[in-house]
């Protein structure tokens, strides 16, 4: 699993929060990739792999949870209802 770093955000406190986009390849003959999140803040992370095969899809969760400052705390959840 490829992991990329998409954009960090700043906390009002200092703290820096790290969002990275996952790409997995999937096995066998049509093989394709797999893109997911991660969310890091100091020691605590939110790894969500292969959520979509669209890479387009996951930068739009991306961009709104920099935008939104999302912590790993709350990260789950909102990836959880992005895509339920």
């Amino acid at each position: 699993m490829k992991t990329e770093i998409y954009a960090s955000a700043n906390l009002p406190d200092g703290a820096e929060i790290t969002y990275s986009l996952l790409t997995a390849e999937t096995s066998g003959r049509i093989g394709c990739e797999l893109y997911g999140v991660e969310v890091r803040m100091g020691e605590e992370t939110v790894t969500r792999p292969n959520l979509s095969a669209s890479r387009a899809s996951v930068g739009l969760l991306l961009d709104k949870l920099v935008r939104g400052c999302v912590t790993p705390v709350t990260a789950d959840d909102i990836i959880e209802d992005y895509y339920i």
